[in-house]
């Protein structure tokens, strides 16, 4: 093994767990789209706990790999706990600790420089790709819709609600909210209330005539029952994968600043109205900015 490893092209591994399902999934697309530039591999070890939801990832998710099957009988949970016991040991050496490349805010530079710069066959990448630095995944979308096609068992739940929401409707909106973690996160900067997303939608609905739009809500939090009674709607609360591909499945998606709603936006190619302000949400003109973004 460690001769076929010794043999092969750069290897990044990613050796943390950085976010949630949402922030993995946009850094392995970045991730492959660097892949594709550099003709490296890339190991994602950490993404165990996520890849049942997938079809087509049976072990640790990799990208670039020629020949597989040495990586496919490796366990994959074991893999990473030893990367990170490795990880220590290069910490404590100033010469490995070249080896080791974290980023987990933007001032800590460009990480394609340095993984460019990077003269180590195997390299160990912590953190995230930040905005400044995110690479065009457009010709890699069919490697990356083809990995993180969802698992047989998911599609049922996930196609369900969007065709009884289509039945009646011409369009369906999909609308993230997202609680749990916002309420504290950045100070709250994100946090909505559930009053205020029934308004948001209410204003969504006011551009619209009531039989040509109805509403998927995925929240990761329960909503009273009679908030959103005047709403021709579907709420669903959890089902993490699920709620994330029925999310792309919708016409166009609205919700705050969010990795997990922009993968469904980007994995159904759908516009995406991004929540920051209360104030400047309300007096958008919905059908106008859904435009601007489809041009």
């Amino acid at each position: 093994m460690y001769r076929t490893i010794l043999l092969r092209k750069k290897i990044i591994i990613i050796s943390d767990q950085y976010g949630r399902l949402g922030n993995r999934l946009h850094l392995f697309a970045q991730m492959i789209s660097y892949s594709t530039k550099s003709r490296c591999e890339i190991w994602m070890p950490g993404f165990f706990d996520y890849k049942d939801f997938f079809e087509n990832i049976k072990n640790i998710p990799v990208y670039g790999v020629k020949h597989n099957f040495i990586l496919q009988n490796i366990d994959c949970m074991e893999f990473f706990n030893s990367i990170n016991r490795i990880n220590k040991i290069l910490h404590s050496s100033r010469f490995f600790r070249k080896l080791r490349s974290e980023f987990y805010s933007p001032a800590d530079g460009n990480p394609w420089n340095y993984l460019d710069k990077s003269n180590f066959k195997i390299n160990f990448f912590n953190g995230f790709v930040f905005h400044e630095y995110m690479l065009d995944c457009s010709k890699v979308v069919q490697d990356i819709s083809y990995l993180f096609q969802p698992a047989s068992q998911y599609i049922q739940d996930i196609n369900e609600p969007i065709q009884e929401l289509r039945s009646s409707n011409r369009s369906v909106c999909g609308v993230l909210i997202r609680q749990t973690d916002y309420r504290s996160w950045n100070d709250g900067i994100y946090f909505f209330s559930s009053p205020q997303y029934n308004e948001f939608i209410e204003h969504i609905s006011s551009f619209f005539k009531k039989e040509e739009i109805s509403f998927f809500i995925a929240t990761d939090e329960e909503q009273p029952s009679k908030l959103f009674k005047n709403i021709n709607c579907m709420i669903r609360v959890g089902y993490p994968v699920e709620n994330l591909y029925s999310l792309s499945k919708c016409d166009f998606l609205v919700g705050p600043p969010s990795s997990y709603i922009g993968w469904s936006a980007f994995y159904g190619n759908k516009p995406l109205l991004t929540i920051e302000d209360y104030d400047n949400f309300m007096q958008k003109n919905i059908k106008k900015e859904l435009n601007l973004i489809s041009c």
